[in-house]
């Protein structure tokens, strides 16, 4: 389910995921709709997702965590690694300053650079502004993420 989960949100590059999207999915897998609200439930107590709870105590729109996309990513999706060190040496060196930017340079979709970014920033190397329509302002680079990038750029 996780992996579904994860690979509907890198496949769509949506942030938010409605449960309908997932239902579709398991529609012909042998798992029920009680199975798919019980998985939702332990991922997020697990904080591998971010969901809102809705009458009947199920959670219908819910999100991928930075951490739950770290984890997956570890295990399905070796490229992130050099994508987050790519983001990381050009914010320093190259000055980019949105995902956008970023992800026209890296030719690479806004959703990884957003997780990428998200990463950085809860490793203090960054500070994030981000606006209602999905776009991220990068500012507040700190030293320890300019020595990092200089010993990356070596």
């Amino acid at each position: 389910m996780f992996k579904a989960i994860c690979d509907k949100v890198v496949e769509k590059e949506i942030e938010w995921i409605n449960s309908n999207e997932i239902k579709d999915f398991i529609s012909d897998k042998d798992i029920s709709e009680g199975d798919l609200y019980d998985s939702l439930e332990i991922l997020s107590n697990n904080y591998l997702i971010e969901g809102s709870v809705e009458y009947g105590g199920r959670i219908e729109f819910f999100k991928l965590t930075t951490f739950g996309f770290e984890i997956f990513a570890k295990y399905f999706f070796p490229e992130y690694e050099e994508i987050t060190r790519k983001v990381l040496i050009s914010i320093v060196n190259e000055s980019s300053s949105s995902n956008s930017e970023l992800s026209e340079e890296l030719n690479t979709t806004r959703i990884l650079i957003d997780f990428a970014l998200d990463s950085l920033e809860l490793l203090g190397y960054c500070k994030l502004s981000k606006t209602v329509g999905g776009n991220v302002g990068v500012h507040s680079i700190s030293i320890e993420a300019k020595r990092l990038a200089g010993e990356l750029s070596d």
